[in-house]
């Protein structure tokens, strides 16, 4: 049996990584503790024989910041694992600049957070891997990746199966369901209508350069003209 542990921050494609691997390769199973949306604490080298597989996933902090909230806005009073502070109807604008956690503000969360992410990655390079989830939102794209950590970690393919990804939908618990994943509005960045042009300007006060270079994105300075006024994010597609 070879162990493998999902981290990264709500709505960074952690279920679907985990579905991936465990309905791809044989013997595969899950660690889910400590929480996977926290700290790499501690770190487990090794599960019985074999040394346990570690995938940081990080995402792009403007798509991540409309992505948690448009899910803390849906979980709110559902799901014990989001953050106390945030109340039912609260504001995009005033999520963004809240307390977040323990961090000052979710800004403040996406950097520090993917920082120990990718430091946790450079430190265990043998055993773990770090991954962007805008590289796993496209069908093709997730065969790719699921091949290079069969390539990485010497994982076998089930018998009589094939590496090939998913676009459905992945609920809490590795749940699999019915429901498409659309991935246009994602990669056609709608979720930038979900900022002002002076939230994105506070937002970017906020981020850290050396963060976004390390992890492949670059800052957003202005909306695109297609914005022409905010949109909730309750009702942007997922």
């Amino acid at each position: 049996m070879r162990s493998f542990r999902m981290f990264g921050l709500q709505r960074t494609c952690t279920n679907l990584v985990a579905v991936l691997l465990l309905d791809t390769f044989e013997s595969m199973q899950v660690l889910e503790d400590p929480w996977k949306h926290g700290p790499v604490d501690p770190f487990v080298e090794e599960r019985g024989e074999r040394p346990v597989i570690h995938v940081m996933m990080v995402k792009d902090p403007y798509a991540w910041l409309a992505a948690c909230y448009r899910y803390f806005v849906r979980s709110a009073g559902h799901d014990s694992s989001m953050c106390e502070r945030f109340k039912a109807g609260e504001s995009f604008d005033r999520f963004l600049f809240s307390t977040h956690y323990e961090f000052k503000t979710p800004m403040h969360r996406w950097c520090e957070m993917n920082t120990h992410y990718l430091d946790t990655a450079d430190a265990h390079s043998e055993t773990t891997v770090s991954s962007r989830a805008e590289d796993w939102v496209e069908w093709g794209e997730q065969a790719k990746q699921v091949t290079l950590l069969q390539q990485k970690f010497g994982l076998v393919v089930k018998d009589g199966g094939c590496i090939e990804g998913r676009t459905d939908r992945i609920g809490p618990g590795f749940q699999r369901t019915t429901n498409e994943f659309c991935v246009y509005p994602y990669l056609a960045e709608h979720y930038l209508a979900t900022f002002t042009q002076e939230m994105l300007d506070a937002v970017n006060e906020h981020l850290s350069d050396e963060a976004l270079e390390r992890m492949g994105y670059e800052r957003k300075t202005e909306l695109p003209s297609w914005v022409t006024r905010p949109v909730l994010p309750s009702i942007l597609p997922s």
